[in-house]
C-alpha cells in the first residue's frame, strides 16, 4: 500500500513488495530494481500515473433561526487506484549481437579508415609542356595511353601529372575490383576521381586503370591489346591500332594482337580503298563514294548513300578521313597528281555534293603510287 501525507490516507495498491520510491511534484514511482530478465521474464516491473488532487475533509456549516442551532457535516472521499491517461511498456532485455556506440563526429566528415600494408603508386592523369596549359587526359583510355606515349617520347618538354595513390596488393590486372585511396601516408578513405590514369613504365608499353567509384574496374596496356581473359567475338575496329583490307566484296579489320575479322558493309561493292573515322566508313571507286555510318565496338555499320565524284576528279588510289565530312584523296586524272580536299555538302531532302580544292601539286618527277 501507498500513504499519502497530505491526505493522511492510503491511496495505492499495488500487487508487488516495491524496493525503491521516487516521488515529483506531479508523479510518483514505485518499483522492483533488477535488469534485465530471469528466464525470459521481464524484472522491471514499473508502474506510473498521475497523482489525483491531495484528499481533504470537506465541512458543511448550516445556521437556522431560532431556536438556535448549528449542524455540521463531514465527509471523506477515498482515493481510488485506478491510473489516469497512463499506459504501460512492457520492456525486454534480450539483445543478441555486438553493440557499438557511434557519436556522428562534430568538426569531420570522415567515415571510414583506409586499410594497412597498402601498395603505394603514381597514377598520371595528365601532361604540361613547359610554357604551356597543363592538360588533364582522364577522360578516356585513348586519352591517358596517348598522354603516356607522348611523355615517354619527349621527356624533355613534356612533364607528367601525377598523384600518388594506395591500392591494395597485387600489381596489373591482380588490382581489378581493388580501391584506390587518394595519397600517401594518410589514414581517410578518399577515394581517387573517376576515370583512366596512366602508369609510366620504361621497360615497356605504358598501361593504365580505369577508376569507377573508388575501384578499379579496367587495366589495359597502351600497345593497343588489352591483357584481360575476356576475348572478343563479334568484329570490332581499334581507333588507334586496326588495318581495313578489301579482297574483292570482302571488308577485313586486323587489329594488333587479334584474329583477322570480316566486317559487314551493306551494298559494298568494289575499292580503290577506304576511309575511316570513329563515325564512318568511305569507300571510293571508279564512278563514286560509298559512305555508312559506323559504331567501332562492336562493329556495325548502316548504309547511307552514293556520292557522285567531284567534277574533274578521278583517281585509281584509296581515300583518307580528315573528319566526319571532309575526305583527302589523290586526283589522278591529270599529270601531274595533286593532292586534294574533298568537302562533303550534306542538303536536306537531297543527295550530298562533293567538291574538291587543290591543296599540293606534284612536281613533274614525282608520282603518288598509293593513298
Amino acid at each position: 500500500m501507498s500513504f499519502d501525507f497530505n491526505s493522511q490516507s492510503w491511496i495505492s495498491f499495488h500487487s508487488y513488495l516495491p524496493n525503491f520510491y521516487i516521488g515529483e511534484n506531479n508523479f510518483y514511482y514505485s518499483g522492483i530494481n533488477g535488469c534485465c530478465s530471469t528466464n525470459a521474464k521481464p524484472n522491471l516491473e514499473v508502474i506510473a500515473g498521475p497523482i489525483k488532487a491531495a484528499l481533504i475533509n470537506t465541512t458543511t456549516t448550516t445556521t437556522t433561526g431560532d431556536p438556535l442551532f448549528t449542524t455540521t457535516t463531514t465527509s471523506t472521499t477515498l482515493k481510488d487506484c485506478e491510473m489516469d491517461n497512463g499506459f504501460f511498456i512492457p520492456t525486454k532485455c534480450d539483445l543478441i549481437g555486438t553493440g557499438i556506440i557511434t557519436v556522428p563526429p562534430t568538426t569531420t566528415t570522415t567515415k571510414c579508415a583506409r586499410p594497412s600494408n597498402l601498395n603505394e603508386l603514381v597514377f598520371g592523369e595528365g601532361y604540361q609542356i613547359v610554357g604551356d596549359a597543363a592538360e588533364v587526359t582522364t577522360a578516356s583510355k585513348d586519352d591517358a595511353c596517348g598522354a603516356a606515349n607522348f611523355i615517354m617520347a619527349n621527356p624533355a618538354v613534356a612533364l607528367a601529372i601525377q598523384t600518388p595513390v594506395n591500392v591494395e596488393n597485387g600489381t596489373g590486372e591482380a588490382l581489378g575490383g581493388t580501391y584506390v585511396y587518394l595519397g600517401w601516408e594518410t589514414s581517410d578513405c578518399t577515394y581517387i576521381s573517376d576515370g583512366w590514369y596512366f602508369v609510366l613504365d620504361q621497360s615497356e608499353f605504358p598501361y593504365v586503370y580505369q577508376v569507377a567509384n573508388g575501384q578499379i574496374v579496367n587495366y589495359e596496356t597502351c600497345d593497343c591489346s588489352t591483357l584481360t581473359t575476356t576475348t572478343t567475338i563479334t568484329p570490332s575496329i581499334n581507333e588507334c591500332c586496326s588495318m581495313l583490307t578489301t579482297t574483292g566484296t570482302t571488308v577485313t579489320a586486323y587489329n594488333f594482337n587479334d584474329q583477322p575479322r570480316i566486317l559487314n558493309l551493306p551494298e559494298f561493292t568494289s575499292s580503290y580503298g577506304l576511309g575511316i573515322t570513329v563515325n564512318k566508313v568511305w569507300s571510293v571507286y571508279s564512278t563514286g563514294i560509298q559512305e555508312w555510318d559506323i559504331t567501332m565496338s562492336p562493329f556495325s555499320s548502316t548504309y547511307i548513300e552514293q556520292i557522285a565524284l567531284p567534277a574533274g576528279f578521278s583517281t585509281t588510289f584509296g581515300i583518307t578521313a580528315l573528319d566526319d565530312s571532309t575526305l583527302i584523296g589523290t586526283n589522278t586524272s591529270a599529270s601531274p597528281s595533286s593532292i586534294v580536299q574533298i568537302d562533303l555538302v550534306r542538303q536536306t531532302g537531297v543527295a550530298t555534293v562533293a567538291t574538291s580544292t587543290t591543296k599540293i601539286t606534284l612536281p613533274i618527277s614525282r608520282v603518288m603510287i598509293s593513298n
